[in-house]
């Protein structure tokens, strides 16, 4: 008996081979026998996990009771927590602003403190100094409530975008800010920095302003000979 008979018989009776699925599937098509693989079902949910259930939570600003769970969350939530000291440095500073977002009240209960921010607010941008949830509540988009209350800090005319530096090593903060829609714009020394501009669209905006700031730091003759380019082209 050839091997290619010894082979197909043994694939026909499913039996008397000692090869993984993959090999015998390779073994088939290689000689062109018709060996049908059936793959195992995967269950599906009926309904999406609790877990990624979102929760609409209430954002507030920062008040001195707040301290003490923001400090237990921090601790929980990230790799290198801030002290009281440190929260009570940077609050002390102009245009440093803490955040908080608790969930709802039910019934009698208090509200609770789930997550918190802090940023500072420049001219010409907000930078994003902190953020993390409680890990019990992630991924219920209180996150991303508290980075739409942060975009409500933008405007067009004046503060245009959001800035946040982060760690490269940090891969779970980096894919939450690339969901919400902030992009890389620089890497160095280990740490990433990512914007977010107020319509989603930095680079027009970029474009613009290295127009202006070309065309401030053009010579008055530049200016001519560019005029007279254009009357050329006409």
């Amino acid at each position: 008996m050839t091997l290619r008979n010894r082979i197909q018989q043994a694939l026909k009776q499913e039996r008397g081979i000692r090869l993984s699925a993959a090999e015998v599937q390779g073994i088939a098509s290689a000689l062109r026998i018709d060996f049908p693989v059936t793959r195992p079902r995967i269950a599906r949910r009926s309904k999406p996990s609790s877990t990624k259930t979102p929760i609409e939570g209430h954002v507030r600003w920062m008040i001195h009771q707040d301290l003490k769970d923001v400090l237990a969350i921090d601790v929980a939530a990230t790799c290198s927590p801030w002290c009281k000291e440190d929260y009570q440095s940077r609050l002390s500073q102009r245009n440093v602003v803490a955040m908080v977002i608790e969930l709802p009240r039910a019934g009698r209960r208090k509200p609770v403190v789930v997550g918190s921010m802090v940023y500072q607010l420049h001219k010409q941008h907000v930078e994003l100094e902190r953020i993390f949830i409680e890990p019990e509540y992630q991924l219920r988009s209180f996150g991303r409530q508290l980075i739409s209350e942060l975009r409500s800090r933008l405007t067009r005319e004046r503060r245009t975008r959001i800035k946040v530096t982060v760690e490269e090593s940090n891969l779970r903060l980096l894919l939450f800010f690339q969901a919400v829609g902030f992009s890389a714009v620089e890497s160095s020394g280990g740490r990433i920095v990512m914007e977010h501009w107020w319509n989603d669209a930095p680079s027009p905006f970029r474009d613009i302003e290295k127009r202006q700031r070309s065309r401030s730091t053009r010579s008055p003759r530049e200016d001519r000979d560019q005029e007279g380019d254009n009357r050329i082209g006409v």
